[in-house]
């Protein structure tokens, strides 16, 4: 079986109810890293319950939501505040790629 991968999930929510709606749903199964910027680990079947979560909360004719898979190894350069409080770790590597570059623990 396939280990869960990296997500990149991203939305524009035209309206104000759907978009609270939308993020309660995110917020389950992601952790924000902006407004509208989430990280996740997802197996496949996750994936697709995710996807089929948030399909049915989104009006396709104005809502945007992105789902971009991000390799293991992905370089992601921070500027500005963090994501988590100082000290507070998720024990996923992944997580701390999106630390700003000032707070990495050195490799």
């Amino acid at each position: 079986m396939k280990p869960p991968a990296a997500w990149l999930i991203c939305y524009d929510i035209g309206h104000p109810r759907r978009l609270v709606r939308v993020h309660r749903a995110v917020c389950r199964f992601a952790v924000p890293v902006q407004y509208s910027v989430f990280w996740a680990r997802l197996d496949r079947a996750a994936l697709n319950e995710a996807l089929r979560g948030v399909a049915v909360l989104i009006d396709p004719r104005e809502d945007d939501v992105r789902f971009y898979p991000l390799p293991e190894n992905v370089l992601i350069h921070v500027l500005g505040r963090a994501v988590l409080p100082d000290g507070v770790r998720l024990r996923d590597p992944g997580l701390d790629r999106f630390l700003p570059d000032h707070t990495r623990a050195a490799p």
